[in-house]
């Protein structure tokens, strides 16, 4: 890597000092803003013991903490788990300090730094950013729900995050100035960060929101962004507001991603705004990979992700064994990944039931055909239920679900298409014992908390196959 995240951005501050960068609920920051920011934690984190190297939870997910973070772990070679410091305890990550707004009452006082209002009171007076002590060596660290649908976390060497943010740029530099971008996303997730950084590093500016981002759309027409990152559940939501078409008369640009988009919700939402629609397609691990943009009238074929518009990987497809099938056109799908962006899980094997990191090769959990130019999913290697880009395992569903069940009831649980063709949580219960559809969403909530049941249904008996196993085919049926 030629300069560091932290260089680049400095560049582009000292090009366009004043030019918005950042705009939250309560602010609009400059470049130079952002830069006084940095300088500002910088001071704070050292006074308070924060040393080159050290590995620190930003347990917050203000988007101008966000991005200040990402520049200073730049600066000072920290390695910042972008992350709730709860997920990262119960994944028994090891850490230095948690940076917060609020103490845990968990955790000693001295490995807590508190951000506090009155550090804010410094802005502009802390003395100019030295050179950085070194160049490129910090860590970004992101929380996935991953291939097995169960928390993982992800280590990227800033010269491979920098290496994706770039490479995932499908808008030229110049261009990228004149935008005003928003993604629905939260600030801390790898999704925004990869799109939020390109565009910052470019000179363009950002809107993204914390506490109000169930307002995104609103917000979208008040700062008149011109492009929009967003999944399909806000998509869907957007389409029953009785102004939808106002909130999205300025966007010229609307990217769908995190999960697969059916085609009456795109078709619905192309008559209501005159921006070009184009799905996603990829993952926290490897950052976006697919494209398709979405043509009025022209139907996408069941399973469709589009094409590859990253010429710095490669996609394959392997076998039942995980071997390279080299000319193949279906098969479990791989994504052969560039050897200069490393990236691997934090604290854990790096393959896990057959998905994840394999000797340079991410394998996606999905299984999928290529035809043409054109990429297709056709299954998955594991029973996931992917809820608006979150996954979740229905084994683990199933597992929880079934100890608050009284002794007799059987459980079933499948993923399933909701009347709009989004994947919904399916539940079938035989001798159910007056256990009711509010007593499991209970039980859910202790364990998810965006997790609920879309479809509940109380049966006589469980239907099996000829081998035991749960028919689930006959349960589709009496569904």
């Amino acid at each position: 890597m030629t300069a560091s995240l932290f260089d680049l951005f400095s560049r582009t501050a000292n090009t366009f000092p004043d030019r918005i960068a950042l705009i939250t609920e309560s602010s609009q920051m400059s470049f130079q803003d952002i830069l006084d920011l940095v300088g500002v934690l910088d001071m704070q984190l050292q006074t308070r013991g924060v040393r080159e190297g050290d590995v620190v939870v930003l347990s917050t997910a203000r988007a101008e903490m966000v991005i200040a973070f990402a520049l200073l772990l730049s600066k000072r070679s920290l390695s910042v788990i972008f992350a709730p410091v709860e997920r990262a305890m119960a994944a028994g990550i090891d850490f230095d300090r948690v940076i917060s707004t609020k103490a845990h009452p968990d955790l000693p006082e001295d490995k807590q730094i508190i951000i506090s209002p009155e550090w804010f009171t410094l802005m502009g007076a802390v003395p100019e950013l030295g050179a950085p002590s070194s160049r490129g060596n910090g860590t970004f660290v992101f929380s996935t729900s991953g291939t097995t649908g169960q928390p993982r976390f992800v280590n990227f060497p800033e010269a491979s995050r920098l290496h994706d943010v770039l490479a995932m740029r499908t808008i030229p530099e110049d261009d990228l100035q004149r935008i005003r971008f928003m993604t629905t996303a939260g600030a801390n997730t790898g999704l925004a960060m990869n799109n939020n950084l390109s565009v910052i590093l470019a000179g363009g500016s950002v809107v993204a929101l914390d506490k109000d981002s169930s307002k995104a759309l609103q917000f979208a027409n008040l700062w008149r962004v011109s492009h929009l990152m967003t999944m399909p559940a806000v998509i869907q939501q957007a389409l029953q507001m009785p102004n939808a078409t106002q909130y999205l008369s300025t966007l010229e640009e609307i990217e769908i991603g995190g999960a697969q988009a059916p085609d009456p919700l795109l078709a619905e939402l192309s008559t209501v705004t005159r921006a070009s629609i184009v799905t996603s397609f990829g993952a926290t691990e490897t950052g976006a990979l697919f494209r398709r943009p979405v043509a009025e009238g022209t139907a996408r074929q069941p399973g469709e992700i589009g094409y590859l518009f990253r010429d710095d990987v490669d996609i394959i497809f392997l076998d039942e064994t995980l071997k390279v099938q080299p000319d193949a056109e279906e098969g479990i799908i791989g994504i052969r990944l560039p050897v200069e962006a490393p990236r691997a899980y934090l604290g854990e094997d790096q393959l896990q039931g057959g998905t994840g990191f394999n000797d340079g090769v991410f394998v996606s959990g999905d299984w999928g055909k290529r035809d043409g130019d054109a990429y297709f999913v056709t299954g998955r290697m594991k029973r996931i239920l992917n809820l608006n880009g979150s996954k979740f395992s229905l084994d683990e569903i199933h597992f929880w679900l079934g100890t608050h069940l009284p002794e007799g009831a059987e459980l079933a649980v499948a993923a399933t298409k909701d009347p709009h063709g989004m994947e919904q949580l399916e539940i079938f219960v035989a001798n159910a014992n007056n256990v009711s559809r509010a007593d499991l969403d209970r039980a859910l909530s202790k364990r998810w908390k965006y997790l609920s049941i879309g479809q509940y249904h109380e049966i006589e008996k469980m239907p099996l196959t000829d081998s035991g196993k749960i028919d689930f085919r006959a349960l589709t049926q009496m569904a």
